[in-house]
């Protein structure tokens, strides 16, 4: 819940920022498309509220030798979406560092763990994954697009 609070306050602060602020030519916001970055932070923020959850339930399941590198994996890629997410609120000339490694981090945990399958969190998790390497990439390929 208190993560909840969080990814919402920090997308209210990058909706705020973009409504408030001039742009400047290094701002990302300039680059892309307000609804493709607004889909990949949701995205970001989603995914990682999921592999928490999914690790959460992991642990709670007692089984942790069987489930470590699961639990491992999704606690990392949580880690790697909720960092992404946060930076590309920020909107400055950064905000497209960590979109790759995301994307990795995501279609690996997806992979990961795609073949447990016991529960709604499980797969839950795999496809909030799937969607968020999805929307990274997406996001890079549009980044490049306008560069090129």
């Amino acid at each position: 819940m208190k993560d909840k609070v969080r990814y919402k306050t920090a997308y209210r602060t990058f909706v705020t920022r973009i409504e408030e602020e001039k742009k400047s030519d290094q701002d990302i916001t300039n680059v892309i498309n307000h609804h493709d970055l607004k889909a990949c932070i949701d995205a970001c923020f989603a995914c990682a509220e999921s592999c928490e959850i999914f690790a959460k339930e992991c642990i709670a399941l007692g089984d942790l030798e069987g489930l470590s590198s699961s639990i491992a994996f999704a606690r990392e890629c949580a880690l790697v979406c909720s960092a992404n997410a946060e930076l590309m609120t920020l909107g400055g000339a950064s905000s497209m560092l960590l979109c790759e490694a995301c994307a990795t981090m995501c279609q690996n945990c997806s992979d990961e763990i795609g073949h447990l399958q016991h529960s709604v969190h499980t797969r839950r998790c795999v496809n909030d994954c799937r969607v968020c390497a999805e929307e990274c990439l997406q996001l890079l390929h549009a980044e490049q697009d306008h560069r090129a």
